[in-house]
């Protein structure tokens, strides 16, 4: 028994020691691999002041003279990059890059690329923490509208247009910010002229096991404490019949768990702003779409891309909603953010995005 009790001891201390070095690595490449990214794309880090608050944002400008003379008078719109829950700003960089490798629409068609930082994220989560208000849908909706109109708004009497690409919570928040548009098109300072929403996390699609997980605490899902709950997390972010069981290496786990644990004031930060938003799902009537207020909308400016095994968002609901047409493009064998296999849906879905918005312009 006591031989059994130190072979149990030392496969524990083993496995600590084993855990820590991956951590150690894991980070480092990481955070190099983001900073190559990052350099890559010539994105540059900078902040503007809402009436509520300061928001960090990511931006890259396209000059006139590097671009052909039969694009320039195309070059005259911004793309606008609108993240998920619990993403941070450099997890959407590998994307431009894909879209930058995959053609050169992107300089060609926009004056530049932003991506805010959402209400909560980042830089503004320990804020948000400190006074335990966490955000509604409602005040993520306002506080990205209410950049727009500032970022925008710099160059008075200038009205300005723009692309929008919208990830999950971001494709909600795409979504209700076009719907605004059309609502207020006498004193529009920013038109959303073209419209990708992938894998949109609306109010009506909402996943009934999803949900149940929250009211039960059956899994505490964007919640940072352990290595366990980073990968129960990012198997459902894939799909139930996987045939890469875990879509993230195991070795990168303690990486990303020790990343994502410096990038927040508490471990349990995100449940926390997601069980929030759960709990106001509902409340507000703006929000609680029983139609599609872009069905009337032109079909040729919008593409809504869902995986059809989604844990979050119902692609059945989905699609019901949207409606059938060259507009709606299913990716099946794929949950919200991850294939079968592993593969990221953001990779996979590039060259849609590149013809749709590239061709369109």
């Amino acid at each position: 028994i006591r031989q059994r009790y130190v072979d149990y001891i030392n496969r524990m201390v083993l496995r600590k020691v084993q855990r820590s070095v991956e951590g150690v690595i894991g980070v480092s490449l990481l955070t190099a691999v983001a900073k190559s990214d990052l350099k890559k794309s010539g994105l540059k880090h900078h902040s503007i002041q809402t009436k509520n608050r300061t928001i960090n944002y990511l931006e890259r400008t396209h000059k006139k003279e590097d671009i052909g003379d039969e694009d320039k008078k195309h070059n005259n719109k911004t793309l606008v990059i609108f993240h998920g829950i619990s993403q941070l700003l450099g997890e959407i960089v590998p994307l431009v890059n894909e879209l930058d490798r995959n053609s050169s629409f992107l300089k060609n068609s926009y004056q530049s690329i932003i991506i805010p930082e959402m209400l909560g994220h980042g830089s503004d989560a320990e804020r948000v923490h400190a006074k335990q208000a966490y955000p509604t849908p409602i005040d993520i909706v306002n506080d990205v509208d209410e950049f727009m109109q500032s970022f925008f708004g710099q160059e008075e009497g200038t009205a300005h247009c723009c692309d929008v690409i919208g990830v999950s919570m971001g494709g909600a928040v795409a979504y209700h910010l076009k719907v605004r548009q059309q609502q207020r098109m006498e004193t529009n300072q920013v038109t959303i002229d073209r419209l990708v929403l992938v894998a949109p996390a609306l109010e009506p699609f909402r996943e009934a096991d999803f949900e149940k997980d929250f009211e039960s605490g059956k899994k505490k899902h964007f919640a940072f404490e352990n290595r366990q709950e980073v990968k129960v997390f990012l198997r459902d972010l894939s799909t139930k019949k996987r045939t890469k069981k875990d879509p993230v290496p195991k070795v990168l786990l303690q990486a990303i768990l020790k990343l994502r644990q410096r990038s927040i004031p508490h471990p349990n930060y995100y449940h926390s702003v997601m069980t929030h938003l759960q709990k106001e799902f509902g409340k507000s009537p703006e929000l609680s779409l029983e139609t599609n207020l872009l069905e009337n909308a032109d079909k040729q400016h919008l593409l809504v891309i869902f995986p059809e095994e989604d844990f979050i968002c119902s692609y059945e609901k989905g699609k019901a909603f949207f409606g059938e047409g060259d507009h709606f493009v299913s990716i099946p064998k794929c949950g919200h953010m991850f294939f079968s296999d592993g593969k990221p849906v953001l990779f996979h879905i590039v060259p849609m995005i590149a013809d749709f918005l590239g061709t369109q312009c």
